[in-house]
């Protein structure tokens, strides 16, 4: 007889350099039995057949074996809880982390300032969109909590990123008062969206978690064993290629009162507010995340 105790041990055991192997071993022994993790915890003595079938168990030696080679948690089960939802990610997408929690949260507080000051429904813009977790995840909070109409535009240079977004959008956006419009564009260009997309040629606000390290972090990234795909990663030598880019254009598509919010490394919210600031941006000030690190940089365009 194997235990669930020593099914996780041997899983731990494995996974050795993971940072959190018995979490990693109880994540996917959750997933592989479809058991919840408080019974698994609880029932670590009895007997593993008792809730694992053959094939669930192979499904688990299957899953740790990736794991052990380095491959995401979230590409093995298929998603990844972001802002209490399930957002679809795999290969070629960036996985949805809790830090960008920040931006999302201080989003939903600027789009109740704009909310009052507006006649016609807004419109976000979340650009570097990858599964679309963080655009997805401020219109569907706005929309739950004001049933107020809003448009949205997601958009990512690469067409991988585009398909675990349209994925996202298929399964979250029922019938609402949510109009999501899906293009193809490096940061903001080609730019505004048509009349067709939101009656509008401006963004009231405009989000972004676009590469941020440099090319030497990502090869040091991709060497211990990241999976995510270098252009989700890569901002050149300086690490803020695309912010750099993003700024300007950011200033010239946003409606007077409009904001730009910046997910950003947690070293470079000064270089980020330098740029704001140049650019013409209000305003600006920096917002940390819940271990304490400036995550995120917004500003604010003339009214």
């Amino acid at each position: 007889m194997t235990t669930i105790r020593e099914l996780l041990n041997g899983a731990r055991a494995r996974l050795g350099d993971s940072d959190t192997p018995f979490l990693d071993s109880l994540v996917l022994l959750e997933w592989a039995s479809g058991v919840n993790r408080e019974t698994i915890l609880a029932e670590q003595p009895a007997d593993a057949g008792t809730y694992l079938g053959t094939g669930q168990l192979q499904r688990f030696l299957t899953a740790v074996e990736q794991r052990a080679t380095g491959r995401p948690i979230a590409y093995i089960i298929g998603e990844k809880e972001f802002y209490g939802r399930p957002f679809a990610v795999g290969p070629g997408v960036l996985v949805p982390r809790p830090d960008s929690e920040v931006l999302v949260t201080r989003a939903l507080e600027l789009l109740e300032t704009l909310a009052p000051r507006r006649n016609s429904p807004l419109h976000i813009h979340d650009c570097c969109t990858g599964s679309g977790c963080i655009g997805l995840s401020i219109a569907l909070e706005y929309t739950e909590l004001r049933s107020a109409p809003l448009f949205l535009t997601l958009s990512d240079v690469d067409d991988t990123a585009l398909a675990w977004a349209r994925r996202n959008i298929d399964r979250l956006v029922a019938a609402s008062q949510l109009t999501v419009t899906l293009r193809r564009s490096d940061l903001l260009v080609p730019g505004a969206p048509t009349d067709s997309d939101t009656g509008d040629v401006t963004a009231d606000l405009v989000t972004a978690n676009p590469p941020y390290l440099t090319t030497a972090e990502t090869a040091a990234a991709l060497d211990h064993g990241w999976s995510e795909p270098a252009l989700a990663l890569d901002a050149g030598e300086s690490g803020m290629e695309a912010i750099d880019r993003l700024v300007p254009q950011a200033f010239s598509y946003l409606r007077p009162g409009g904001y730009l919010v910046v997910e950003h490394g947690a070293t470079q919210a000064a270089q980020v507010a330098r740029r704001m600031n140049a650019a013409g941006f209000e305003a600006v000030v920096s917002r940390r995340d819940l271990a304490g690190r400036e995550r995120c940089t917004e500003g604010r365009t003339p009214e």
